[in-house]
């Protein structure tokens, strides 16, 4: 990227780099944190054509949280803590996907792109 003076890089984090969970677990935010840091200080990047950002969602289903949504605590804490009330559906990250790595983005970089059913917001 750097040799063609072009580049989009996006993280796939997760909104728990922005609050503390005591479920997700110091092992969970630390690995995340692996990914959160280097975007928000790629600023380096910048002279070289390069964005740096990420995206960091809720709860979608895939293989990692397949079996935890079945379960009535998952159920349970959904209900109390996301306005949304619902996992994210599949395809909304797309969008979001399909901007940062667009020319339209091109000023756009160290964000944090939450997708999270106004979790953070809470």
């Amino acid at each position: 990227m750097v040799k063609n003076n072009y580049g989009r890089i996006i993280n796939i984090a997760s909104m728990y780099n922005l609050v503390g969970s005591m479920t997700a677990g110091i092992g969970y935010h630390s690995s995340k944190g692996g990914i959160i840091n280097p975007t928000i200080a790629a600023a380096e990047l910048t002279e070289y054509n390069l964005t740096v950002n990420a995206i960091a969602p809720r709860f979608f289903e895939y293989k990692m949280t397949c079996e935890l949504i079945k379960t009535d605590s998952f159920k349970e804490m959904l209900s109390q803590n996301c306005p949304k009330v619902c996992l994210g559906n599949q395809g909304e990250l797309d969008s979001v996907l399909i901007y940062l790595a667009s020319d339209e983005a091109s000023y756009s970089t160290r964000s944090v792109v939450v997708v999270d059913g106004g979790t953070t917001a809470i």
